[in-house]
């Protein structure tokens, strides 16, 4: 294979961004843990937790900015190549 292949010229073609991890769990509490992994160790995870009365007020809210999000995209779509 002779093709030279770089992800610094793949950026407007990339189909996923990396990302860290992301886990949704129950505590025991019955509250909602928004988890996402740290770079280095479990100990510096950022944690949200959502108590189980907010967690509709929460999901609605995140729904309403997804649906903004894809609104902006749609006035404003990426070039194509």
């Amino acid at each position: 294979m002779t093709d030279k292949f770089s992800w610094d010229e793949m950026e407007d073609d990339l189909a996923i961004q990396e990302q860290r991890a992301v886990a949704i769990y129950e505590n025991p509490r019955g509250d909602t843990v928004v988890r996402q992994a740290a770079e280095q160790s479990p100990d510096e995870d950022h944690i949200v937790i959502i108590n189980r009365n907010n967690l509709a007020a929460f999901v609605g809210a995140l729904q309403r900015h997804l649906e903004n999000q894809q609104q902006h995209d749609s006035a404003h779509p990426r070039n194509a190549h």
